[in-house]
């Protein structure tokens, strides 16, 4: 695995410090908001492997890492007016 400052999602990226939403593993009620601390590509197959987050639901926030198919990109403005955690 290689670290890459970003990935495609459509038309647009998710690039490394974007805040995102993780959402809810099955059978689990609630996703949460995060800051996308690093993405990992397999160096072979140019996949994304894993996407390491920082955050969490509140009093709980943590380092993790998650599949790329966990991670929705939360729209920012261009103005830098997101939330960033």
């Amino acid at each position: 695995m290689v670290k890459v400052d970003r990935y495609r999602v459509g038309r647009n990226f998710i690039r490394v410090g974007d805040v995102v939403r993780v959402k809810a593993a099955p059978g689990k009620r609630n996703g949460f908001k995060a800051t996308v601390r690093a993405i990992k590509v397999d160096e072979r197959t140019g996949h994304v492997g894993e996407v390491e987050v920082f955050g969490g639901p509140a009093g709980r926030a943590a380092f993790r890492s998650f599949r790329r198919e966990r991670i929705e990109r939360v729209a920012q403005s261009r103005n830098g007016g997101g939330r960033r955690l």
